[in-house]
């Protein structure tokens, strides 16, 4: 029989980038510093195996996005590699929400005043994409900080 051609779900054809990332994902979900700086090294570690795993440095761009929170490092610091992270992910699948959502906080960061259009990218993407939990967070954390406070119950 000839081969069927099957759509490539993961992301990757790359075995070893996907065990990364899928071991990244379930450090990143448990949020604590010293687990989120794993994580962080394992989507750098897929991202290097296969750079064009458009998931796998969207992961990273998340993981460096709450590293500030849960560690000792600061949004400055970290900001740019997360900026990178995201907008390589964008390259390389620009439909990508969680892509997306992890390039609100660099943008927030480098311009307050673009929080009412980020508060529309946020609705946008959740439309776009409701399951994404990530996005509903960081979507009414920011309703929040604009004073949205109804809206931002409802949103997370």
């Amino acid at each position: 029989l000839p081969a069927v051609d099957q759509p490539n779900l993961t992301g990757t054809t790359h075995l070893e980038a996907y065990e990364l990332y899928l071991k990244g994902v379930n450090l990143w979900h448990l949020r604590t510093g010293e687990l989120l700086e794993q994580a962080r090294r394992l989507f750098q570690q897929a991202v290097d195996l296969d750079p064009a795993f458009a998931r796998a440095h969207a992961y990273l761009a998340l993981t460096l996005g709450v590293l500030p929170d849960y560690g000792d490092r600061t949004l400055a610091e970290i900001q740019p590699a997360t900026r990178a992270a995201a907008e390589a992910a964008l390259a390389l699948d620009p439909d990508s929400v969680e892509a997306a959502t992890a390039l609100i906080q660099p943008l927030l960061a480098d311009s307050p005043a673009l929080l009412e259009s980020i508060i529309e990218r946020g609705r946008q993407l959740i439309a776009r994409s409701p399951g994404f939990a990530t996005t509903h967070q960081w979507h009414g954390t920011n309703l929040l900080n604009a004073g949205c406070v109804e809206e931002a119950v409802a949103a997370e």
